[in-house]
């Protein structure tokens, strides 16, 4: 496919100013970037940084290289390539990025990989030729990431990703300029659906699974936290799963042979909301009205259903206006010279679950709705180069732990990625950080910028309290 058709590229006024003048480090040079399992790549050249950066819960900002510069001189362009412009949820990241493109001063460009690998990199080779030096991206499966990540560092573009990569793939090995690599709470939070929905169909019958995408990992996740949730409940039965690449349109003809298959189920696990979209229309056109669905993204459609009270029981919201403007935060703060801890290349950020109506009317009228969601959401504020000490995270945050064994983001065992290779052993930069305890004093700095605001207190009560 052209990537140039498959590129939306989208003008927007640049009446915000890109913020200060600030004093930036010399840029780190290209070493090897895409050594998987090899020796460590990254930052870890630079001064301070193995042993963290932070003073008051910051990051520095304050170079040694006496050089200066803004957005304008680093670039303007940025570029966001997600799988559909068909899934609602990427319309609210694409929304996201749009909003931290206008505050910082920056070019906006929207790109479709279309749930394909080479898509994903004819859009990002295009996008790099014309000179993007912000990179944003989910993609469609992990293999496809370092293919990104090389290219970017070739072209001294930064990149931040979400989603996409194995656990013990330290991103330190993929090269500098990958600045941050960010996963939901995926598996906890379809643990908790999970067992919430089989509860309601009484703690029996037959359930029928939709994954996301092969390959991908939190495609693996999803499932996992379902399949956890099932082992506590003896009476549930998955009876059939297969993949429906977190859309309708792949859903529903997988959907309907399940269906035909096992006419009896009681409710449907699924990777997305989209894709559930897809089995109710299935489940219409059959006149079967007593089915209840989980699945995560919340977006109007299905929540239009959760109010309702029908099909619709829980959807979990990874909150995609802010990631979409979180990481181009990122991006831009690199670029200013601001200097991450070790620990904070790769983090895992709250997300919450929407139950009931109330609780999806009111996350519609304060979230989803764009007018709100510019007023909640501050990129400026998330920014460490312009707010140095009071930056705003507006997300409670919190350090991946590769080698955690409690399952407390990811369950290796269950997820589906296999074992990691035998010669792994965390980047000695990363693990430096770690030692003595500074795990635990990054997330406590984390906690401390995140309890700064909470965009969501409006519509706590009726949410509860952030997973993560």
């Amino acid at each position: 496919m052209d990537a140039k058709k498959t590129e939306a590229k989208t003008s927007t006024s640049m009446t915000a100013s890109a913020g200060p003048v600030a004093a930036v480090r010399e840029e780190p040079s290209r070493r090897r970037f895409l050594q998987l399992g090899g020796g460590v790549v990254g930052l870890g050249a630079l001064s301070g940084l193995a042993t963290g950066c932070f003073s008051g819960g910051t990051s520095s900002s304050q170079g040694s290289s006496g050089k200066s510069a803004n957005a304008a001189s680093y670039g303007r362009d940025a570029q966001l390539i997600v799988h559909t412009p068909d899934n609602l949820y990427f319309q609210q990241w694409i929304l996201g990025f749009k909003m931290a493109c206008s505050a910082l001063g920056l070019a906006p460009h929207v790109g479709y990989s279309n749930d394909d690998n080479g898509t994903e990199i004819s859009v990002l080779q295009t996008a790099l030729a014309r000179g993007a030096r912000y990179i944003n991206t989910v993609g469609p499966s992990d293999t496809v990431i370092a293919q990104v990540a090389r290219a970017c560092n070739q072209q001294k573009a930064w990149l931040s990703t979400a989603f996409a990569s194995p656990p013990w793939t330290m991103i330190e090995t993929y090269g500098p300029y990958y600045r941050t690599y960010n996963q939901s709470p995926d598996y906890l939070l379809c643990y908790e659906m999970g067992k919430r929905v089989f509860n309601a169909v009484g703690g029996k019958g037959k359930v029928v699974h939709i994954l996301g995408i092969p390959g991908q990992g939190i495609s693996y996740l999803r499932a996992a936290g379902y399949r956890q949730a099932a082992k506590e409940f003896p009476g549930i039965e998955i009876v059939a799963q297969n993949y429906g690449y977190f859309d309708r349109v792949h859903t529903q003809p997988i959907f309907a042979a399940m269906l035909e298959a096992h006419p009896d189920i009681k409710a449907v696990v699924n990777a997305s909301d989209d894709s559930n979209i897809g089995c109710i229309a299935v489940l219409q056109s059959r006149g079967i009205k007593d089915v209840l669905m989980t699945s995560i993204d919340a977006i109007p459609e299905y929540l239009n259903w959760m109010k309702k009270g029908q099909y619709a029981y829980a959807s979990g919201s990874i909150l995609g206006t802010w990631m979409g403007a979180w990481l181009v935060v990122q991006n831009y703060d690199a670029a200013h010279g601001v200097v991450l801890n070790p620990l904070e290349r790769q983090i895992t950020f709250g997300s919450i679950i929407l139950q009931g109506k109330q609780a999806a009317t009111a996350y519609e009228n304060l979230v989803l709705d764009p007018a709100s969601a510019r007023r909640i959401y501050d990129p400026k504020l998330m920014s460490r180069h312009l707010h140095p000490t009071d930056w705003e995270p507006q997300n409670s945050l919190q350090v991946m732990d590769p080698s955690d064994k409690t399952g407390a983001w990811i369950p290796e065992a269950l997820a589906g990625y296999g074992q990691k290779p035998a010669n792994w052993k965390q980047p000695a930069d990363w693990a430096k950080a770690a030692a003595g305890g500074g795990m635990d004093q990054v997330n406590k700095q984390l906690a401390q910028a995140a309890a700064r605001k909470d965009p969501l207190e409006p519509i706590r009560s009726l949410i509860g309290p952030t997973i993560i």
